[in-house]
């Protein structure tokens, strides 16, 4: 019998003596693949997402938040596009090149919350044009800077 490690779930575990995620065997996974890889269990991330979801709910937001994936984390597209796909969260952006990117996975400004500091006058004038973007403004000169280029706007 094998001592369950600390970190071993449900769909993380050694199961006789072989390491075993999201019920396949990582060595035959790697013996297939070139190494490093990276591996996800799309079951996980809906799992999380909506455990999350509930979690908020649950303690008094009842709908009234938005999700957002950090991208700047992770931003292999296979999985931006399987993000979208769920329909479970939207995006968190801190470049106009990740907006950019966001947008190419199937997201849609209005999906997209951007949280960026020290923007340039091009970087501010590429997301003004993304209508509906979500901003974060860090300082008072984005917020003028933010206002002038998109009057009337939330921020």
């Amino acid at each position: 019998m094998n001592k369950k490690q600390w970190w071993e779930r449900d769909d993380l575990n050694y199961h006789n003596n072989e390491l075993q995620f999201a019920n396949r065997n990582i060595q035959h996974i790697a013996n297939q693949l070139e190494t490093p890889c990276f591996i996800y269990n799309s079951k996980r991330i809906i799992n999380n997402l909506q455990r999350l979801k509930s979690a908020l709910n649950e303690n008094g937001f009842n709908n009234k938040h938005k999700i957002f994936y950090a991208m700047k984390a992770n931003r292999f597209t296979s999985l931006l596009t399987f993000l979208k796909i769920t329909n479970l969260c939207g995006i968190d952006a801190c470049s106009p090149a990740e907006a950019d990117l966001a947008i190419s996975c199937g997201f849609e400004a209005n999906e997209i919350s951007y949280t960026g500091s020290s923007l340039s006058k091009a970087d501010l004038q590429s997301l003004s044009m993304k209508s509906g973007l979500l901003m974060n403004c860090d300082s008072l000169h984005s917020i003028d800077s933010w206002g002038q280029l998109k009057p009337n706007s939330e921020i």
